[in-house]
């Protein structure tokens, strides 16, 4: 999910087309998963990896 991971954290990169929806599900996990995810590691101002920030909603303000 952040740009700097480990071997056991990284994911491969999404296919052409897919959504955050797809990405989750692959995962077996939710949309609403990763987006929280990525709502933390902002807060903490971890850069996001930029094949799944491209996936996310913008952050609001």
């Amino acid at each position: 999910m952040t740009l700097a991971h480990g071997n056991l954290h990284a994911l491969s990169a999404p296919r052409e087309g897919d959504t955050l929806a797809d990405l989750a599900r692959s995962l077996h996990v939710s949309a609403a998963d990763f987006e929280h995810a990525a709502e933390i590691a902002r807060r903490f101002g971890f850069p996001l990896d930029p094949q799944i920030e491209a996936l996310l909603p913008r952050p609001a303000g």
